[in-house]
């Protein structure tokens, strides 16, 4: 029997439901899908399921839902613009305007330029960093190459 559990570095909102439960719900869905499984096998489900495990996750008023994708859209449209920089003397392409969080506030973009000259800003996308070098890592674990990456990764973080 497969254990499952969730992603503690994956990005979103904690979920309150069993990993577990969900995690065979899934596997049980991509075996009555063919062996493989999509978005809209699980949105079909959920919608037509009323024991689906995820459906709570779902929102199913179209406008609210409609208005949700278009945020989930503008936060992808601001994170494909990139810019060039100059790091140790060394140009490269960044992110123009990264995602930031102060403490106690909401997450907002900024403008690099911006977000390098303040502190708080500077060890927060540091974090960021380490999460999703860390996601990264156990995603493809178990191939040795990425092993020996993930270690000179982390390293920088010390």
């Amino acid at each position: 029997m497969t254990h499952y559990t969730w992603d503690e570095n994956a990005k979103g909102p904690p979920i309150h439901a069993d990993p577990q439960r969900v995690g065979e719900y899934l596997d049980d869905l991509r075996q009555r899908c063919g062996g493989v499984l999509h978005p809209d096998d699980l949105v079909q489900d959920a919608e037509n399921n009323p024991d689906c495990p995820v459906r709570f996750f779902f929102t199913w008023d179209d406008t609210e839902a409609a208005h949700k994708y278009r945020r989930a859209q503008a936060r992808k449209i601001i994170a494909r613009v990139t810019t060039v920089a100059t790091t140790a003397g060394k140009k490269v392409t960044v992110r123009a305007f990264p995602s930031i969080k102060k403490e106690k506030g909401k997450q907002h973009y900024t403008h690099i330029t911006v977000a390098m000259e303040d502190p708080d800003s500077v060890e927060y996308m540091e974090k960021q960093a380490l999460k999703a070098l860390t996601s990264w890592y156990r995603q493809y674990q178990s191939l040795e190459t990425v092993k020996k990456a993930y270690e000179a990764g982390k390293l920088a973080f010390e």
